[in-house]
């Protein structure tokens, strides 16, 4: 079976980079990952790139499909989701869970990196192994497609939080299992 791990970039600061904080976090969850990756991929976010060399990895490739969503798709919908987050003290990502009209687009997000992660796998030997940085709002609706169950967060066990991530099991072109990877505190 071949497996591609998907983690979340880690803490950016005030523009499109990962803060101090977001270093040192990246830097010690990367003594989490299992090594041995044939090959490493990211967003082309610099705090996607950014993680990945923080956890080590300098070769890699970038990949337009792993993503933040969509902005220009979410934008007209931030204001309300921002008023749920005030009003019921939920993150942004889980705000945009709340909202149906915005199944749809979440649910094309989390298609387009379960075909990413496929492509990958094409790529890999048996028993080949990748690891990707990608985003919250891409991982976990792949991961919650993947697992056939209802589209909610609470599946996961909540929302990844950063440098957190999801190891994606494939044998041939399906996702046979996922598991969900968590920090320590």
């Amino acid at each position: 079976m071949k497996v591609v791990e998907i983690r979340r970039h880690s803490i950016r600061g005030s523009d499109d980079t990962l803060s101090e904080e977001g270093r040192q976090l990246a830097r010690k969850a990367g003594s989490t990952l299992e090594g041995k990756y044939m090959y490493c991929y990211t967003s082309p976010k610099k705090r996607a790139i950014q993680t990945l060399e923080e956890f080590g990895y300098t070769i890699f490739e970038v990949d337009e499909r792993l993503g933040p969503l969509p902005g220009e798709k979410i934008r007209p919908f931030e204001d309300r989701a921002k008023k749920i987050v005030e009003n019921q003290k939920l993150t942004l990502l889980e705000a945009f869970f709340e909202m149906r009209e915005l199944h749809p687009i979440l649910e094309e997000k989390g298609r387009e990196l379960i075909e990413a992660v496929k492509r990958i796998c094409k790529e890999l030997p048996d028993d080949g192994r990748a690891l990707v940085v990608s985003h919250g709002g891409a991982i976990e609706p792949a991961a919650i497609l993947a697992l056939g169950k209802d589209f909610s967060l609470n599946v996961l066990g909540g929302e990844l939080l950063e440098c957190e991530g999801v190891r994606f099991f494939v044998d041939g072109d399906s996702v046979k299992r996922i598991d969900v990877i968590r920090l320590v505190k």
